[in-house]
Order: C-alpha cells, then sequence, then structure tokens
C-alpha cells in the first residue's frame, strides 16, 4: 500500500487532490507515508498537501533550499545549521544532502509533528528538539490543530505559563556552545516569533564570524502579530548588517529603504539574510 501513495505523492495524476481529500475522510490525515532521502528513511504525513503537491519531500520547494545551500557552502570553515520550527525536518534533511555541516539541530513545539521529526533525524542524522523559540527561557501556551499529523500554521502564546518549553537562541548559543563555529546558519519558521527570535539572540548575532538566515515573511500571520516585514528585518539589523534576498526571485535583493510588499506581492515569502562580512556570491 506505501508504495501506492508513495507513487501517488511523486506523480501528477488526474484526480490527485480528490484522492487526497478521501484519505482525510477515511481518517488517514495522520498516516505516515515512507519516502527516502538520498537512500535514507524518510516520513510525511498524508494530510500535508505540500508533499503531494512538491512530488514528495525530496522536491520540497528547492527554489528556495537550492540558492541557501548555494550560499551556505562559500563560507569558509565549520557550519552549524539551527532549524527553528523544523516541523518534521523536511528542510534540514534536503539541506544535509546539499551541504556539508558539522552538526545539525532541529527545533519544533508540536508534538504530533516531533514524533514523526524524532524517526526522521533518527535516519538523517541531526537531533531533535521539543522546543519552541522566542526571547525567553520559559514556558508557553502551543496553539495547534491536534488532529493533523503536523500543523504548519501552530504558533505559541508566550503568556508566562503553559505546557511548551521556550528557550531563547542566546541560551541554545551557550548551551550547544555555538562560538565554536565560525559559521551559523539559521531556518526562521517560528510564526509569529520571528522578531523575538532575533531579540534573545544578541551574543549569537554579535560574536558569530558569519551568519547566514533564512526567515520566512508571511502576510497572514504579520497580521496577526500587528507586525511588519520592515520590524523582523530591523530587529536582526540592531546587532549587526545584512543584505536580504528572495531565492525565489533569483536572489532579487531587497531594498531596504522601502516597504517590503511594495517591491515584492502579498504572499509568502522566504526571505535569506546574509551578515554582510560574509563573502558569498549571488
Amino acid at each position: 500500500m506505501n508504495s501506492i501513495i508513495k507513487w501517488l505523492q511523486l506523480n501528477e495524476i488526474k484526480g490527485k487532490y480528490f484522492i487526497y481529500q478521501l484519505g482525510l475522510k477515511l481518517g488517514l490525515g495522520r498516516k505516515l507515508i515512507h519516502h527516502s532521502i538520498q537512500g535514507k528513511d524518510f516520513f510525511v504525513p498524508w494530510d500535508q498537501w505540500c508533499f503531494w503537491l512538491e512530488y514528495g519531500p525530496e522536491n520540497y520547494y528547492p527554489d528556495d533550499i537550492i540558492p541557501l545551500a548555494t550560499i551556505a557552502n562559500q563560507l569558509s570553515g565549520d557550519t552549524c545549521l539551527r532549524e527553528l520550527g523544523a516541523d518534521i525536518g523536511t528542510v534540514s534533511a534536503q539541506l544535509k544532502t546539499l551541504c556539508n555541516f558539522a552538526e545539525v539541530i532541529c527545533l519544533e513545539p508540536n508534538p504530533n509533528s516531533f514524533d514523526i521529526l524524532e524517526k526522521n533525524a533518527s535516519s538523517i542524522g541531526f537531533t531533535p528538539l521539543n522546543l519552541a523559540i522566542s526571547d525567553f527561557n520559559g514556558q508557553a501556551n502551543l496553539h495547534f490543530k491536534p488532529a493533523l499529523g503536523s500543523d504548519h500554521e501552530g504558533y505559541i502564546e508566550a503568556c508566562g505559563s503553559g505546557s511548551t518549553q521556550v528557550v531563547n537562541l542566546d541560551h541554545l548559543f551557550t548551551t550547544y556552545k555555538l562560538e565554536n563555529y565560525p559559521n551559523i546558519l539559521l531556518k526562521i519558521d517560528v510564526e509569529g516569533q520571528e522578531v523575538a527570535t532575533f531579540r534573545g539572540a544578541t551574543r549569537l548575532l554579535q560574536h558569530t564570524k558569519n551568519i547566514v538566515v533564512m526567515v520566512e515573511i508571511h502576510p497572514d500571520v504579520l497580521t496577526r502579530e500587528a507586525m511588519t516585514a520592515e520590524e523582523i528585518f530591523l530587529e536582526a539589523e540592531k546587532h549587526r548588517a545584512f543584505t536580504w534576498v528572495v531565492p525565489s526571485l533569483s536572489n532579487k535583493t531587497v531594498d531596504r529603504s522601502k516597504p517590503f510588499f511594495s517591491q515584492f506581492p502579498n504572499h509568502q515569502f522566504d526571505v535569506i539574510g546574509i551578515s554582510t562580512e560574509s563573502v558569498v556570491s549571488l
């Protein structure tokens, strides 16, 4: 059965979306579909349409992943990857096939996603942590849909209590001795905690030689949090200078003198930030 479902995901066939929806109605939403990435086991939940749309995890948004890997591979010395809001680990798995990282650690607060992340981490070879990221160390409430195999839209409410453990990047910087790495790559998909993530990363941003970040800019999340793309960029820039580019648009540079959404269509983008000291070709 798995081979049939996998084939359906990997190919474009008439009625594909109908089959996907039928599976949901039959209660298969949390069923795991067994794929492989570079010959290593990788599992995805039925209910995430992106894996049907993108023809499986090996083809997950290459317009964003390949430019990020190209930039990372130009850095000299050991590079540490931290994926914040890793879901089931697809981005880290993809990047590990393209880059030679010294260390990869993935943070994911959603317990359903984390269960799958652990399975994938044991096969692909990275460290999973069941944590959320913000500008404090403590507890928070996690808002997510428990019925889903993984919920890409889950977010924390920083209320000072709750069952979800939260850390900031400077805590990770100290705990995992990130000062030993000349290069740090951050993949940030934290559903409203983007400004807080940079605010809690003062030491990391100030004391790392080269930093490359990929951060999601999502209009719906910005509206919910009463936040702007400019506030996200500015919080990172308080500690060092960055050049920002949009990889899916051929690394088009973001003009920081203008609002982001006056330059780009009003939909979700992953944006790469490169610390200006880093010598890379775009």
